[in-house]
């Protein structure tokens, strides 16, 4: 429902959520969908790091990488 509501003020073209500012986009919301914006952009971003981490965990460059990564 969120996701509408999202497309419907910008259109995104979103493969890593890293790659944006979410907080601009929730912050044109107003009342309880800007709080339903920040969770939802929080668990998908929490989500994308979990899968890379799985895939981390077969491919020794990745998990370098990855290493790398969270110790910044």
């Amino acid at each position: 429902m969120i996701w509408n509501k999202i497309m419907e003020k910008t259109d995104l073209k979103i493969r890593n959520p890293s790659e944006f500012d979410y907080n601009s986009i929730c912050s044109s919301f107003s009342g309880e969908d800007v709080m339903i914006c920040r969770i939802f952009f929080r668990e998908w971003r929490r989500e994308y790091f979990q899968q890379l981490h799985e895939m981390a965990k077969e491919d020794p460059v990745l998990k370098y990488l990855m290493k790398d990564i969270t110790q910044r």
